[in-house]
């Protein structure tokens, strides 16, 4: 689990005082039974009464503690939704990213097998990867033109700055470091501390994909959105340069079989369930599902554009791609 949860001990371990008065009182009580002149029945209940008592007391103290868990777990995720919600209020033009980012980069997560601990450390990291750009200035965060190299560094503070956000709460020590280097490169190029392969953690190196793939999906004020193939392309190209070159394989091979399922985001190609997605849209007599709102507007804006893509399967040319 993400959090630090607290081990329920067993109950003897944590009262030894306890344990030894049960244990003595079973020695004197065999010991004087036949002073006392009682039942071999009569002893047998009595310790089975003192054993029931003190089981009772363990799944007492077992069931408050796991209550004191969850309830924590619930507190953790209600911050993770409000923290999610001042990205996107800071940034309103990618609104939804952080969302698209966290699905894609649980789906890789998913296709690689990796353990249910280490998937929800992504998905959170994935979620909150923007957050220090909270700290950003709006005159460089929205310019509309291209960034002066000054202001681009101060938007390269913005993984540390979500790193140390972060520091403040317990069992987020992972979650932080994948945020701190969601922007370091394969080839060591890249933010804040130039690591190179393997030196990245592997949530890091998923995310920076998923990050890179809805961006340019969406593309931003100075330049167009791209065309998912239009995309793989570039991904692609940048094979053990920007990105993991074992993950780009397995990324595609991800995309491969939404396109396979037949339930795919006409615009970013993210896998869809149509009956469970909350963006929704009927056109041409098909229900149409989407990942995100930004993804449904862009669709309404420009429909024709999109059902092409419906029609031959999003990235039904994936197969032909090699890494």
């Amino acid at each position: 689990m993400i959090i630090e949860t607290k081990k329920i001990s067993f109950f003897f371990w944590e009262y030894p005082g306890l344990v030894v008065v049960l244990v003595i009182g079973f020695i004197g009580g065999y010991f004087s039974a036949d002073l006392l002149q009682l039942s071999s029945p009569l002893i047998f209940s009595m310790t089975l009464m003192i054993i029931a008592v003190f089981s009772g007391v363990l799944i007492w103290k077992a069931w408050k503690t796991m209550n004191a868990q969850q309830e924590t777990i619930e507190q953790l995720m209600g911050l993770k939704l409000v923290l999610a919600s001042l990205i996107d209020l800071k940034d309103t033009y990618t609104e939804g990213h952080s969302k698209n980012v966290r699905d894609f980069a649980l789906g890789l997560s998913d296709h690689l097998s990796l353990p249910k601990e280490v998937r929800e450390e992504i998905g959170i990291a994935a979620e909150l990867h923007d957050i220090g750009k909270i700290g950003i200035p709006d005159a460089i965060l929205k310019k509309p033109d291209r960034l002066k190299n000054e202001e681009y560094a101060e938007i390269q503070e913005h993984s540390q700055k979500g790193a140390d956000a972060l520091k403040a709460l317990k069992g987020f020590d992972r979650i932080r470091r994948i945020i701190c280097h969601h922007h370091e490169r394969f080839d060591g190029k890249g933010y804040p501390d130039q690591l190179i392969g393997d030196q990245i953690p592997l949530g890091s190196r998923i995310i920076a994909l998923a990050d890179s793939y809805d961006a340019m999906l969406h593309g931003r004020s100075y330049r167009k959105a791209m065309t998912p193939n239009e995309v793989v392309q570039v991904i692609t190209l940048e094979s053990g340069k920007q990105f993991d070159p074992t993950l780009i394989s397995k990324f595609l091979n991800f995309l491969q079989q939404g396109s396979l399922s037949g339930h795919l985001d006409p615009v970013c190609g993210m896998l869809v369930n149509p009956d469970f997605s909350q963006f929704n849209l009927w056109y041409s007599n098909q229900s149409i599902g989407f990942c995100s709102k930004a993804c449904m507007q862009a669709f309404e804006a420009t429909p024709k554009k999109y059902m092409n893509t419906i029609d031959q399967d999003a990235i039904s040319s994936f197969g032909e791609i090699s890494c």
